[in-house]
């Protein structure tokens, strides 16, 4: 942690990167998330206990002034889980409504949402790491497991550069008949269980693989080496821990550094943050000159929304962190 000038004003907190990740709060989010080093990519209907986000709320709520990095990594995390993942809470308690109006739910099947175990469809783990972040999270794997390095490293050197759905788009899943196509057993022989694998359409497929070309193996060496690695709980701590230090710790401090920033905004603009960091800032600016914490994450959400209609269809989700804190804060 750091003291840093506010505009000449008065000071805040800043949050420094974290090296490692509490375990209690590691261990939670693997337990909401049924990891297991057995697990596959089948994941759905992902809840935070209430426990585990009242414990997160109220030690910050008690250090709000001064909070400790295991607080601002559990708010974080709160972001992660419950807005980018679009997990729900399981309520013990009457719950406060859910501003998503789905009832606290999390994603439906593996089609939704984002899960621990993600390789199959939309990206590597539980941000859905892609481009650069899967090219760290590839190095990070090779480190740790000596046997991958070559077929990681082919796919870092693709020619365009590694990008997952076009790895995917190439590998059955846009050829006629993908259900014949698609490999469905790693490296080893051993079958792949999930239900996504010949999920595209006509529409994924002509942005992705236009060309109706072809590279099974490549597909086939993505998916062994990310389940081997997203089945060990090191690197499942890693991809935590990289998205904290590259999407919630800048985030976080953007927010904070502006006059009248909060950290129920920084909720919010994280999530954006983890979109597009270009897409954040314009999203401050569209709040800039608003003093009321409020008008400003309305206006942050507004300019979002514009986007695109899947980024009108998360405003719910992304307001379920600061929802949970509100009410838990108050308890």
């Amino acid at each position: 942690m750091s003291l840093t000038q506010r505009h000449g004003q008065a000071t805040f907190q800043a949050m420094a990167p974290v090296d490692t990740l509490d375990d209690t709060l590691l261990a939670g989010v693997l337990q909401a998330g049924g990891w297991s080093e057995t697990a596959e990519d089948d994941g759905g209907h992902e809840r935070l206990p209430e426990g585990f986000v009242a414990t997160i709320v109220r030690e910050h709520a008690t250090q709000r002034n001064a909070p400790s990095e295991k607080s601002l990594v559990g708010l974080g995390i709160m972001v992660l889980a419950l807005s980018v993942a679009e997990w729900g809470v399981a309520w013990e308690t009457v719950p406060p409504p859910d501003p998503a109006a789905q009832r606290w739910q999390g994603p439906a099947s593996i089609r939704l949402g984002k899960h621990l175990m993600s390789y199959a469809l939309g990206g590597i783990g539980l941000p859905h790491l892609d481009v650069g972040g899967a090219v760290r999270f590839f190095d990070a794997v090779a480190a740790r497991v000596p046997a991958a390095k070559r077929d990681l490293d082919q796919l870092k050197a693709m020619p365009n550069g590694f990008r997952y759905d076009v790895v995917r788009a190439k590998g059955g899943v846009c050829a006629p008949h993908p259900e014949a196509a698609v490999p469905m057993t790693d490296l080893d022989g051993v079958p792949f269980k999930h239900g996504a694998a010949t999920f595209g359409g006509t529409k994924y497929c002509n942005r992705f693989n236009p060309a109706h070309a072809t590279d099974i193996e490549s597909w086939r060496k993505l998916r062994h080496w990310c389940r081997v690695a997203l089945r060990r709980r090191d690197m499942q701590e890693w991809i935590i821990k990289d998205w904290i230090n590259g999407v919630w710790v800048k985030a976080y401090n953007e927010v904070i550094s502006r006059p009248h920033g909060t950290f129920r905004e920084a909720f919010v603009v994280a999530r954006i943050w983890n979109t597009s960091p270009g897409d954040a800032l314009e999203a401050l600016r569209a709040a800039q000159g608003e003093a009321d914490p409020r008008k400003r994450i309305a206006a942050e959400l507004a300019e979002y929304a514009k986007g695109s209609s899947t980024h009108q269809d998360r405003i719910g989700v992304m307001q379920r962190p600061g929802g949970v804190y509100d009410f838990l804060a108050a308890a």
